[in-house]
């Protein structure tokens, strides 16, 4: 597998389906993400409602909360905002009500239709395919969704196409410093190295950025970017529905590392932080 970043040649690590790239600290997966898929997980067997889905949804809103604040101060006058991969819409709801122009590109036909019930601007499709040509933003904005798409950086290299001159992307994603990832590369526990990758899922993680490779992936693009600013990974509300939702694990298991990571929430808080977001903007 050739890295995504810089091109080079990567190698195996960890296990046969993990990949890493010494030139630019830079992780991958040969995993096949299935976007469009109805349902979560590869052993899932009742579907979920479609209003029901968003497991993540209390320490989203908090991080939401950080990403908008940050914009504010690194531009009072951005004013549009187009979320790729917005799923349910949760971001957009909350920009919206920060007083932002709003847009959402979601490609699974479930989320987009839990968005449009809701009244917002969500295309279902693709990006770029999905945005009409010439149409500009001040704000992309990707939400746990570019550690998700294969060709990422040509992903990026649209975006240029559709920012404002002003304009700027923001990369909120896992990053290879984190505390989980850090004892996840270990491997003397297999099974978080695969719920950190969400291996057994539809939307598999293909990427696991680091500073260094986002640095370089500015370079590439022409961009400047800001240092990773943390982000919050779990809050005690909707970790239990995070761990419940893995299929790998039985019930002895869940209440074992729900009791743990509850518990151990404010020191986890302290440590390097495994979801961070940055910014990119043209020089």
């Amino acid at each position: 597998m050739n890295c995504n970043i810089c091109s080079s040649k990567m190698r195996n690590k960890v296990t046969s389906w993990t990949f890493y790239c010494a030139n630019c600290d830079h992780w991958q997966s040969n995993l096949e993400p299935r976007i469009e898929s109805s349902k979560i997980h590869d052993r899932e067997t009742i579907e979920e409602k479609e209003d029901d889905i968003d497991f993540l949804r209390p320490v989203r809103e908090k991080n939401y909360c950080t990403i908008i604040a940050t914009i504010r101060k690194f531009n009072p006058r951005l004013r549009s905002v187009l979320d790729i991969g917005c799923a349910t819409g949760q971001f957009l709801k909350q920009a919206m009500a920060a007083g932002f122009d709003v847009t959402g590109v979601e490609p699974n036909p479930r989320l987009a239709r839990t968005a449009q019930r809701q009244g917002l601007p969500v295309v279902q499709g693709y990006f770029p395919d999905a945005i009409e040509p010439g149409t500009k933003f001040d704000i992309i904005i990707f939400n746990d969704v570019l550690e998700h798409i294969p060709n990422a950086t040509g992903i990026l290299e649209n975006c240029l196409q559709h920012i404002t001159e002003r304009g700027i992307i923001i990369i909120n994603s896992p990053f290879s410093e984190g505390i989980f990832f850090t004892i996840g590369k270990l491997h003397f526990a297999p099974q978080l190295w695969d719920r950190l990758w969400q291996k057994h899922f539809f939307t598999p993680h293909v990427h696991y950025f680091s500073e260094r490779s986002i640095a370089l992936l500015a370079e590439r693009l022409g961009c400047n970017s800001s240092n990773p600013l943390p982000l919050d990974t779990l809050a005690k509300e909707g970790t239990w529905d995070r761990i419940n939702l893995d299929p790998t694990l039985n019930r002895f298991k869940k209440l074992t590392i729900w009791s743990l990571v509850t518990a151990g929430l404010p020191i986890i808080s302290r440590l390097p932080a495994d979801t961070r977001f940055t910014i990119l903007s043209k020089r």
